[in-house]
This record gives structure tokens, C-alpha cells and sequence, in this order.
């Protein structure tokens, strides 16, 4: 898996400069697109992951983090993980939750959920090159219905939000789509852990998620800070709408991922909503 020198540059840039470390591989990227259509990087279990040339400084960070995003939050994600079990990254991006766990534990069943179409086509090539059957891509946005969504690109793909988050945004117009709607007309199957990172939007996806996830009562590891309250939610209206769903404990996860039992929350941060069906996986 050979990489170009440009490419091997822009990722030592970002790990060892002292400023630019995004900005620079960015510019790399783009400046690159087009050109280089098949880059991969390996994931820390080893699949081959797609890289999206103009959002090069998100795989840079990955590269340099040994395969791994958010480290402690995709160790989390795979310690509740079982063989058998079925996964929803919500707010893919990349697609390295997904990738990383449907290769590491290969009888899972994922599905990557994401609006932003270059990163689709990116994690379709991941699927692709690793001959993965068990790993599935939504091209929409997860709301509270069906139709057609907003979404307002930035200058960094991890911050797209259906709320904008930079004066200069770019409006696109994805489909939307519900769990509820995807569960119901069959193309989903029922989830056992859920990730989610919508970026604020999460309300809206619980609340089109409410008739599945009170079926299957999954576990939820979520983010809840400053996005929420663009979007007018307090972080701890998610917790009321997660125990809508049954009982759950809720945790914090600490940047060396352990886990802190909470009762509401404090400081914004990642949590685990953990399903009274997981009490024994923590």
C-alpha cells in the first residue's frame, strides 16, 4: 500500500509542525484531488481505509494515531461489541468506526450513516477494498423524518451540521431519512450499540429513532456539548429522551476511556447510555 511522497509529507507535517497542522495537509489534499484517486491508510485492526483527498488533515490525525479516531471512544464502541451484534455509526464521516469494527469483528453487522457525498464514496471504496459483506453505507441525513435535508459544509468535514458552524458554509441538500422509516421498510436490522456524532443533531435522530430503539434498546455512546445548544437543546434533555427508551445507566468517558458513573451532566464531554440488556459487557 504504497503512498505518495506528497501525501507521506502532509502527515508528518501534521504530527511533528508546530502550527498548520490541519491547515497545511488540507491544502495538500485538495491541491491532490483528483489526481490520486486510490489512497489508503490502515486501520489499528489492520482493513484498508479510503482516504477522501480533500479532507486529507482528518486522515492525517488518524494516520498519526496508529489507525484510530477518538481513540478512547472507538475503544469503547469495541469493548461493548460482541460477534453477532449489529452496529449504527451515526455521523460516519470516515467511516473508521465502522471499517475498523467490521474488520476486527468480522460476524458484526454495520452500517455507516453519512450525508456528505465525497465521504460516502470514500467509505464505499473502504467496503470495496476490503471485500467487506458485513458493512453497509447510507448516503442520507438521520432525522426526525423522511424528506430532504439541510446540511452546511465547512472548511473541515467533521464539523458539517444542519445548524452552520463558520460564517463562510456551503448549503447542501441531502436525503433524509429516519431509523424508524429504514427499520420499518426493512433495510436496517435491529441495533445492539449505536455511536453518534451528528454534530448537535442528535434530539432529532432519537426522536426518529424512538419506536426502534425502544424495541431493541440499544447502547448509545454520544457526544453532548457546545453543538447541542446551537441547536437550543440542554445535554440533559438527551439523557431523558434515552431512558425514554427503557433503562439505562449513564456514563462518562474519560480520555483514557474509562468509564465515570453519572447522573446527569456536568461537564460537555463523550458518555456511554449503557442498556440494562449490556450490564454485563462494563
Amino acid at each position: 500500500m504504497t503512498t505518495p511522497l506528497a501525501i507521506r509529507l502532509a502527515f508528518l507535517w501534521n504530527k511533528y509542525s508546530p502550527r498548520g497542522r490541519s491547515a497545511l495537509p488540507r491544502f495538500v489534499g485538495r491541491h491532490l484531488a483528483g489526481k490520486h484517486r486510490q489512497v489508503f491508510i490502515k486501520t489499528a485492526a489492520g482493513a484498508k481505509l479510503s482516504v477522501d483527498l480533500s479532507n486529507l488533515d482528518t486522515y492525517a490525525t488518524i494516520y498519526n494515531q496508529g489507525g484510530m479516531w477518538d481513540a478512547h471512544i472507538m475503544r469503547v464502541c469495541q469493548g461493548l461489541l460482541q460477534q453477532g451484534d449489529v452496529f449504527y455509526d451515526i455521523g460516519s464521516n470516515t467511516g473508521i468506526f465502522a471499517i475498523d469494527s467490521g474488520f476486527k469483528l468480522g460476524s458484526i453487522r454495520a452500517y455507516a450513516f453519512e450525508p456528505q457525498e465525497d465521504q460516502v464514496d470514500a467509505i464505499q471504496r473502504s467496503i470495496d477494498a476490503n471485500g467487506m459483506n458485513n458493512v453497509s453505507c447510507f448516503r442520507c441525513m438521520l432525522g426526525e423524518t423522511d424528506g430532504t435535508g439541510s446540511l452546511y459544509l465547512t472548511s473541515h468535514s467533521i464539523h458539517a451540521s444542519s445548524v452552520p458552524r463558520e460564517g463562510k458554509s456551503r448549503k447542501v441538500e441531502p436525503p433524509m431519512r429516519s431509523i424508524d422509516s429504514l427499520f420499518g421498510d426493512g433495510s436496517l436490522e435491529g441495533p445492539d450499540i449505536v455511536k453518534i456524532d451528528v454534530e448537535g443533531g442528535e434530539m432529532a435522530v432519537f426522536r426518529g429513532a424512538k419506536e426502534t430503539f425502544s424495541k431493541f434498546m440499544p447502547s448509545i455512546v454520544f457526544e453532548a456539548d457546545e453543538n447541542l445548544r446551537r441547536f437550543g437543546i440542554e445535554p440533559n434533555a438527551i439523557l431523558e429522551t434515552i431512558s425514554s427508551f427503557g433503562r439505562y445507566k449513564f456514563f462518562e468517558i474519560e480520555k483514557g476511556g474509562s468509564l465515570r458513573s453519572i447522573q446527569r451532566v456536568e461537564t460537555e464531554g463523550n458518555f456511554l447510555a449503557l442498556s440494562e440488556r449490556h450490564n454485563s459487557r462494563v
